[in-house]
């Protein structure tokens, strides 16, 4: 995984809802947090939770960038 605990990032802007980011897609619902900055706080095998979305979604490394 590109990033660790702790580690701030950006949700991209530019993400597409109900399209396939790695190994999951995304949802309409998660369009509200583009552009936000987040902390990652569990890192899986291929996903992330954030900070931002009281760790609801699964987050990838392609629809994060780095701060």
């Amino acid at each position: 995984m590109k990033y660790k605990v702790g580690d701030m990032v950006k949700v991209r802007n530019d993400l597409k809802p109900d399209k396939k980011y790695g190994a999951w897609c995304t949802v309409p619902e998660m369009m509200e947090h583009l552009g936000k900055v987040a902390t990652i706080t569990e890192v899986h095998e291929k996903d992330y939770h954030l900070s931002v979305d009281d760790e609801m979604w699964y987050w990838t490394n392609e629809m994060l960038e780095p701060m």
